[in-house]
């Protein structure tokens, strides 16, 4: 919280008028109220309107036994708004 601080405008963007702290985070819970973050929200491409998660992406390139580690980020795309551009 630390870029807020007397930041009424920047605050007002993240907490709602419930007083809900919106992280960005992309969590999901079990049957035992256990939670997992999962994801970002700020870092999901979108590509032809749909949103695509790097972190899944990634993922399956890793399942390669050539590849150590991997990363992509969305790069602009005339055609389809963003794509996603791989580091091997």
């Amino acid at each position: 919280m630390k870029g807020y601080l007397n930041d009424i405008e920047e605050t007002k963007k993240v907490i709602d008028s419930n007083r809900w702290l919106h992280t960005g985070d992309i969590m999901y819970f079990d049957s035992n109220n256990f939670y997992f973050v999962v994801d970002r929200k700020k870092d999901l491409i979108k590509v032809n309107g749909m949103q695509v998660s790097p972190t899944e992406l990634e993922d399956i390139l890793k399942c390669h036994k050539c590849v150590r580690d991997a990363a992509i980020v969305g790069i602009p795309d005339k055609d389809h708004g963003q794509r996603g551009n791989d580091e091997i």
